[in-house]
């Protein structure tokens, strides 16, 4: 009896939820594109071997075997991290953030997530009006360096 308790208990929704108050909004996460999985670690080379620095973690990830990226994450990668990324097509990342290996290796995945999650949201829209009121700010700020007042040069300690 327990269990059938249980699971009449996980599927309850209250009157007042969210998708009994607005049943033909869908949630956010539906509506951008996502990571569909998480990251395959088959996929992923780690690199802990450096001499210089042992608790230094470098980790790997060649974008073109890479099934579970989309191909649009994937361009928009190369465009948006090219720093990253060697000349063998590679994107490389690395961590030397604390003395412990795994901990830097948690830092390279987590980095890497927080890459992909980036690149797989839609680009921001183009508006003319941001651009205008953006190219504005970036004007009046440069006018206002250049109405700071200088101070009176000092003549160097000599007085009269």
């Amino acid at each position: 009896m327990r269990p059938a308790l249980l699971t009449w208990c996980r599927c309850y929704k209250s009157d007042i939820s969210l998708d009994k108050l607005y049943p033909s909004s869908g949630d956010g996460a539906t509506q951008s594109p996502r990571l569909e999985g998480g990251v395959n670690m088959k996929d992923i080379q780690i690199n802990d071997h450096d001499p210089t620095s042992p608790h230094r973690v470098e980790i790997r990830v060649h974008l073109d075997s890479a099934q579970w990226i989309s191909p649009e994450a994937k361009q928009r990668l190369r465009l948006e991290c090219k720093p990253f990324i060697d000349s063998s097509g590679n994107l490389v990342l690395h961590s030397d953030k604390t003395r412990k290996k795994s901990i830097n290796v948690a830092d390279c995945l987590d980095m890497l997530r927080c890459m992909l999650r980036e690149v797989s949201l839609p680009p921001p829209e183009n508006i003319p009006e941001t651009r205008f009121t953006l190219r504005a700010k970036h004007e009046r700020l440069a006018a206002a360096r250049l109405r700071i007042p200088r101070a009176p040069a000092v003549d160097g300690g000599v007085s009269p």
